[in-house]
């Protein structure tokens, strides 16, 4: 089993590294791929203010330094209010360099909604453009009623992408899932939700709580089973060990033991 382990992990990061060293081929660059002024569009999955905190600095800071164009965000509903309060709420900060020295024009200070509702009709693709086409599909995370995942398939080669965001099973993040190349999930520890800080007194109840908010090891291999999905890049992990059993890999290895195949623990700068 160790001997297993750690055959994964010199795999993960042997990847990691392939990965790595590819941002520096031409047209690879994060630097300009990523840059503030290259980024136009938005999906959100969910309301939740960890997931939203960045919002502001979205809208405003690619206008700072020079952007003409109002940002275009996508998400479930709610959004359009929530971006309609940043909006007045920043208004000093929006209104500082058209009036200050710098003379800006407004134009770029703002964002426009597109909101995804599945209790009017389910809306087919939500966006497309000469590069990418981008469907909605209802996913489930705890109490709120409307939450998103994202498929994104490619116009060039057909290549799928689904980003699930946070949550628990689905039909919907399956179907959008569907064959596809890539997921990109979160995932949460069983073995260690024992040390768990929320969810509840005793470990059923917690289990329960956190397992309708997050994607336990066995669900996960749910989801790749039903949809077919061929690779896994989990983000937003949450190991619950306590320092003295802490390793970077605790997750990926529970994930692996429960059966999924083919999932890496996500870093900054990979690619797949």
């Amino acid at each position: 089993s160790t001997r297993k382990e750690s055959s994964a992990a010199s795999d993960v990061y042997k990847r990691q590294a392939i990965n790595r060293s590819m941002l520096g081929q031409p047209g690879l660059d994060l630097t300009n791929i990523l840059g503030v002024n290259q980024i136009k569009y938005l999906f959100v999955t969910h309301l939740h203010e960890d997931h939203t905190v960045g919002l502001p600095s979205f809208i405003l800071s690619p206008y700072k330094w020079g952007s003409h164009t109002d940002k275009v965000i996508f998400g479930p509903v709610g959004t359009e209010s929530l971006v309609g309060s940043i909006v007045k709420g920043w208004h000093v900060d929006r209104q500082e360099m058209p009036q200050g020295s710098t003379h800006q024009s407004p134009e770029g200070s703002g964002a426009t909604v597109g909101e995804v509702n599945f209790n009017v009709e389910y809306p087919g693709p939500i966006f497309e453009d000469d590069n990418v086409i981008v469907e909605a599909f209802p996913t489930k995370h705890g109490a709120l009623c409307c939450t998103l995942a994202f498929r994104f398939t490619a116009k060039s080669d057909g290549r799928v992408v689904v980003f699930g965001g946070d949550g628990r099973y689905s039909e919907g993040l399956v179907q959008a899932s569907k064959g596809a190349d890539v997921l990109v999930m979160e995932g949460v520890t069983d073995e260690d939700i024992k040390y768990a800080t929320w969810g509840g007194d005793d470990l059923e109840k917690r289990k329960a709580t956190i397992g309708a908010y997050h994607m336990f090891p066995k669900v996960m291999k749910q989801i790749q089973d039903e949809s077919g999905v061929k690779e896994i890049v989990m983000v937003h992990e949450q190991d619950w060990a306590p320092p003295e059993k802490y390793k970077r890999l605790n997750l990926l290895h529970e994930m692996q033991r429960a059966g999924v195949k083919n999932i890496y623990s996500a870093m900054d700068g990979d690619l797949y």
